[in-house]
C-alpha cells in the first residue's frame, strides 16, 4: 500500500518529471511502475513517435547516492521524466524503493504520484475587417 500520494497537474504537450528519494542501509534501489508495467527502460531514450504509449515516452535518470554524515544512512534519489504528456496520461505512477537485507526479506516501500493532465483548449479564430475612410 502506498505510503503517501503526491498530486501533479500539467498541460497537454508538456514534459513532467517525478523525483523519488529513499533512505536506508544497505542503499535502496528505486524503480517506477505504471499499471504494473516497469518504467525502467534500459536504453533511457524516449520515442519521438506521435501517439506513443506512456512506457515509450519515459526517460529514467540514474540513481544518485549520498551518505548522511549524521545518520550514516544512504540517501538515493532517482528521477523519471514523461515527455509530451497527453490528456489520456491522467494516471497514477508508483515509486518503489527496495533493499535486500541479508538474512531477512527484501524491504519495500512505495510512494504514489497522481497526474492530472489538462487538455489544451482550441478556440476558433475570427477575422474581422474594417473599412477605413
Amino acid at each position: 500500500m502506498p505510503r503517501e500520494t503526491e498530486e501533479f497537474t500539467t498541460n497537454e504537450g508538456t514534459d513532467i518529471s517525478f523525483t523519488c528519494t529513499a533512505t536506508g542501509s544497505p542503499p535502496p534501489s528505486i524503480s517506477f511502475t505504471y499499471e504494473s508495467q516497469s518504467l525502467n527502460r534500459s536504453d533511457g531514450r524516449p520515442t519521438q513517435q506521435v501517439g506513443a504509449s506512456i512506457v515509450d515516452r519515459v526517460m529514467l535518470g540514474e540513481e544518485m547516492m549520498t551518505i548522511n554524515s549524521t545518520t550514516q544512512l544512504y540517501e538515493v534519489t532517482r528521477v523519471f521524466t514523461l515527455f509530451d504528456v497527453a490528456e489520456g496520461d491522467s494516471v497514477n505512477f508508483t515509486c518503489l524503493a527496495s533493499a535486500d537485507i541479508p538474512g531477512t526479506e527484501t524491504r519495500t516501500n512505495s510512494s504514489l504520484f497522481s497526474l492530472l493532465v489538462y487538455r489544451k483548449l482550441s478556440l476558433p479564430v475570427a477575422f474581422m475587417t474594417h473599412d477605413c475612410l
